[in-house]
């Protein structure tokens, strides 16, 4: 499936700032993604990536992308949960 528009393809810059403040950048470096339809509120793509850190620590971040009906890209909606990576099978 083609990535719908609005949403870039991998590797990918990411920059997440925590409740005090303070920043973490990495790059996405995998994501798979599902699109969804809900009628009448538009269409969703839920994702999951794999994130590098710059301090190389790998994290998995679920979220999704969201398109109003008549918009024509989608747009980062939420991010929900992080999960830590104790370790990485490649």
């Amino acid at each position: 499936m083609e990535e719908p528009k609005g949403v870039g393809s991998v590797p990918k810059p990411v920059q997440f700032t925590y409740p005090e403040g303070v920043k973490k950048e990495g790059t996405v470096i995998k994501e798979v993604g599902a699109e969804i339809e809900v009628e009448k509120l538009g269409k969703y793509y839920a994702v999951i990536q794999l994130i590098e850190w710059q301090d190389g620590e790998k994290d998995i971040r679920f979220g999704y992308y969201r398109k109003k009906p008549g918009a024509k890209r989608y747009n980062w909606a939420k991010q929900p949960l992080f999960s830590q990576l104790i370790s990485l099978r490649t």
